[in-house]
């Protein structure tokens, strides 16, 4: 009876000590995924995909929020900044966002250095382009164009923080050029507009405009990616072309709060890796996205700091992408309600 009684006591005491295991183990309940960029470009697929991979590693559910309207993101990515350093918030968002905060202030700034990168998920280059019915063959004949009739080229963004109009600063910057901006909300309408003539020319991310480009309605004059890319291999890229600060990719991040425990974090970063990898995430991407090899905590982490340097040396120069139009980064763009063109 005694040893029975014993034998009781024990698999008690492992019941409860199972239980206590139970309710401190990571994670205990569902995960918010934050999606730090504007809809309607090309990942609009990958905030549920990458959500559903993380979901499946770490064995919980993963809710994605769409809040990434406003000054390109960077208010969500502060909050998530703010948020408990629980590992249950998680932040997806772009490179535009990144260099967006640092350009904003100390304020801003301050958020991103609270950040801490899980894993990089996509990089994918961007393309200048022009309808095949324009008069434009090359970049040269856009600069020729550009210098003929001063402001009277005009390029399609998606609005001032985006890569996309921090691009066509550059461009008119290293070329000495007037180019005029017209924001939009969206690359589907920004392609309207360059298809019918109103605007000149636009950058977009890849994935978004080969449908148009193979389809001969959109012609490449150049890409962003340091190497030309199978898809448009008759595509030089601009530093071929003499314009290497035009050396810039899209990409999409996973990020925390810092300051999570140690096995949250080693629990997050394994989970964004096999996520990564994951052949639905490969699915939503396409061939067309840059996949890079695997990025991960400390590795993510240099890669984001040199981006943000690359960026700060670059738009130094260019008080229009500063602090008095971050603000209103959204503001005046095609397809917003009231819209119209800056």
């Amino acid at each position: 009876m005694r040893s029975s009684c014993l034998a009781l006591a024990v698999i008690g005491s492992c019941l409860v000590g199972a239980c206590q295991q139970s309710d401190t183990a990571w994670p205990s309940h569902a995960l918010n995924l934050e999606v730090g960029y504007v809809s309607g470009g090309s990942a609009d697929g990958l905030p549920q995909v990458v959500a559903h991979e993380l979901g499946r590693s770490l064995h919980t559910n993963v809710a994605v929020a769409r809040n990434g309207l406003g000054r390109a993101g960077v208010s969500v990515a502060t909050a998530v900044a703010r948020a408990p350093k629980d590992g249950y918030t998680l932040l997806l968002a772009s490179s535009s966002t990144m260099f967006l905060m640092s350009l904003l202030g100390p304020g801003a700034d301050a958020a991103s250095t609270e950040l801490c990168p899980i894993a990089l998920v996509a990089d994918t280059p961007e393309v200048l382009l022009v309808s095949t019915d324009a008069q434009v063959e090359s970049l040269q004949d856009v600069i020729i164009a550009a210098q003929r009739e001063p402001s009277a080229t005009s390029f399609a963004s998606l609005g001032t923080g985006s890569i996309e109009s921090a691009l066509g600063a550059l461009l008119a910057k290293t070329a000495s050029i007037d180019l005029t901006e017209v924001p939009y909300r969206s690359s589907a309408m920004a392609v309207e507009d360059v298809l019918s003539g109103e605007v000149s020319i636009m950058f977009s991310a890849l994935p978004a405009v080969l449908p148009a480009i193979r389809s001969g309605r959109l012609r490449p004059l150049a890409i962003t990616s340091r190497e030309r890319v199978p898809e448009l291999s008759d595509t030089p890229t601009f530093a071929e072309l003499g314009l290497p600060d035009l050396s810039f990719s899209l990409w999409y991040g996973l990020f925390s709060p810092c300051g999570l425990e140690r096995e949250v974090e080693g629990s997050l970063l394994v989970a964004a890796r096999d996520a990564v990898a994951s052949e639905n995430v490969a699915a939503v991407l396409g061939a067309e996205t840059r996949r890079v090899p695997p990025l991960t905590g400390e590795d993510f982490g240099r890669f984001v700091d040199s981006e943000r340097a690359r960026w700060l040396s670059s738009l130094s120069a260019l008080p229009r992408l500063g602090v008095s139009d971050a603000g209103s980064a959204l503001d005046g763009e095609r397809g917003a309600p009231g819209g119209q063109r800056r």
